[in-house]
């Protein structure tokens, strides 16, 4: 009942104040404030004969008779309401002033025969106040380069004289992580909106815009668009040329089959390549080379060079140690032998990985733990050799694939 009441009242303000100020023509359509300040649009007709309005409007209640009266910017409008309905009043008055020159927006007070009394506000607009392009789902791609996709959006008409107030976010989060990234809020006063993202970088995901119409300083209206944005996969061509080690490319066949995004591998359009878990849960890696946690910025997430980069740092930190595996362990080696009442290893021992070691031990540590250890653990003087034994056999943990160095050494694309 509340709510047809407004809309009434509403009606009637709007026309009256609209002969007040000039000889507005009241033809078209009218939105209305409601009690959650949500705007809600009519199509109301009204004719003026001085200071006269009358008019009619066909509302949920019934036809509706509408009488009013205009002074300077001062509005008073009765309307009577033929109706069977037992919740309907049998009519309602209302007194209205405008809030600027054009009277485009009114606000007053209002009762009815029902004893309920309440506030008022009118806003004219030509029509329902709404985002028309691009469409609701709309998709943007980043191109291969790659490159941000060029963006328009236009509200559906309005006043030309009140400005829009835009808005710009994007989201992409997984359990482990995320993207997010928005732009200071910009004002127009056209019905069109072209961003402008370069402060952005590459990034994409779920993307929000809002556009706020205020015809008073009390009231406004917000119409909301949801679109996404995907990323383009590069190709086989665009990673070989970008990558120049060949063990990375190797690396990028096993951990993504050269895929940035969830889509086909060549020029295929999708949000990012996440890895899963068992219970398909996206918390692995990201992208051509699954990068993860703490190397993980909006960039290499979204920009498939940014991720062969990060990748190849990951790389040659594993690299690093590889080489180094012999010094860790023997210093791990000396603890165990001083527990069980062994002397120390001598210098030299164990000896350092071979360069094939070096690389099956690279693998090893990019996809998790270690490849080789030093057998046996308590030979004298520490004689031993070399075994593959990885860290994923002797403590096992998801993710970690104990064929995973042979695959990545016979991989191709």
């Amino acid at each position: 009942m509340r709510n047809k009441i407004w809309l009434l009242l509403s009606l009637t303000v709007l026309m009256a104040t609209g002969t007040a100020a000039k000889n507005i023509d009241f033809s078209g359509n009218w939105s209305w404030m409601n009690s959650d300040r949500q705007l809600n649009t009519t199509q109301v007709t009204l004719q003026q004969n001085g200071s006269v309005l009358t008019g009619k409007y066909n509302s949920e209640c019934g036809i509706t008779t509408i009488a009013g009266v205009v002074n300077k910017n001062k509005i008073g409008i009765q309307l009577v309401i033929k109706t069977n309905q037992n919740d309907c009043p049998s009519w309602i008055q209302l007194i209205a002033s405008c809030d600027n020159e054009d009277c485009s927006t009114i606000h007053g007070t209002w009762y009815n025969s029902n004893s309920l009394v309440g506030d008022l506000v009118w806003i004219k607009t030509s029509k329902d106040f709404y985002i028309s392009f691009p469409e609701q789902n709309y998709k943007f791609i980043i191109d291969a380069k790659p490159t941000m996709p060029a963006m328009k959006f236009t509200v559906a008409s309005t006043d030309p004289s009140t400005p829009l107030e835009w808005s710009l976010t994007t989201k992409f989060h997984w359990r482990r992580g995320g993207t997010a990234a928005s732009l200071p809020i910009i004002i127009t006063n056209t019905n069109e909106y072209v961003p402008d993202l370069h402060s952005w970088g590459i990034t994409g995901g779920n993307l929000t815009t809002k556009v706020t119409y205020s015809p008073s300083q009390k009231y406004s209206k917000t119409a909301v668009g949801n679109y996404e944005i995907y990323g383009t996969n590069p190709g086989k061509a665009l990673i070989e040329k970008e990558v120049t080690d060949p063990l990375q490319l190797k690396i990028a066949c096993v951990e993504s089959v050269y895929r940035q995004f969830e889509a086909e591998q060549e020029s295929g359009n999708g949000l990012p390549l996440i890895g899963r878990n068992q219970q398909m849960e996206k918390v692995g890696g990201v992208g051509i080379m699954q990068v993860r946690h703490k190397y993980i910025i909006p960039e290499t997430v979204w920009n498939w060079r940014e991720n062969i980069k990060d990748g190849l740092k990951i790389l040659n930190e594993k690299r690093y140690y590889a080489k180094r595996f012999h010094l860790n362990e023997r210093i791990r080696l000396n603890v165990e032998r001083k527990k069980l009442g062994l002397p120390s290893c001598p210098q030299g021992i164990p000896s350092p990985l071979t360069p094939d070691q070096i690389t099956r031990e690279i693998l090893r540590r990019y996809n998790y733990g270690v490849e080789y250890r030093w057998e046996p653990r308590d030979g004298k003087n520490c004689a031993g050799k070399w075994v593959i034994s990885p860290t994923c056999i002797r403590h096992p943990q998801y993710g970690c694939d104990k064929d995973y160095v042979d695959k990545v050494l016979r991989c191709s694309i």
